[in-house]
């Protein structure tokens, strides 16, 4: 919790811009000593979406939360095309998983994240080409 409040406090000191990318760590111990935190603890704040606020600012925030909604979007566009198809809901469960996962883990840090990323974007490319062929009458190779 105080990594979560010491990047609060990182944001509110710098709302627009952050403190800049992976920086968190180098601003931790001056926070930590003015707001009575124990400043041994120089990790990451454990929490990606307060973690880009803080690192990157409102608009680095907004950015990263555009990449998520987009990759849910694209999740969700897979599951109504292809009416509810397993794997489309394999891979949206497992986006939703690792959204969750990412108020504990920064995404920057979880490689996992990243492969569900790919999959998702990659099933929505193979479900449009799949579409595609079949409303002109061809079957997909």
């Amino acid at each position: 919790l105080q990594l979560w409040s010491a990047s609060l406090i990182a944001f509110s000191n710098n709302p627009i811009i952050g403190v800049g990318t992976s920086d968190f760590i180098n601003e931790y111990p001056r926070i930590a000593r003015r707001h009575g935190f124990d400043p041994e603890t120089q990790f990451f704040p454990h929490n990606t979406y307060i973690g880009l606020l803080a690192e990157l600012g409102l608009f680095g925030g907004l950015s990263g939360l555009l990449l998520i909604a987009f990759v849910f979007v694209k999740g969700w566009q897979n599951v109504v095309k292809s009416s509810g198809s397993g794997l489309s809901v394999i891979l949206l469960s497992l986006f939703l998983a690792q959204a969750a996962h990412m108020f504990f883990l920064s995404m920057f840090h979880a490689r996992r994240l990243w492969f569900v990323f790919a999959l998702i974007i990659g099933a929505s490319l193979l479900i449009g080409e799949v579409i595609k062929n079949k409303d002109k009458g061809r079957t997909f190779p």
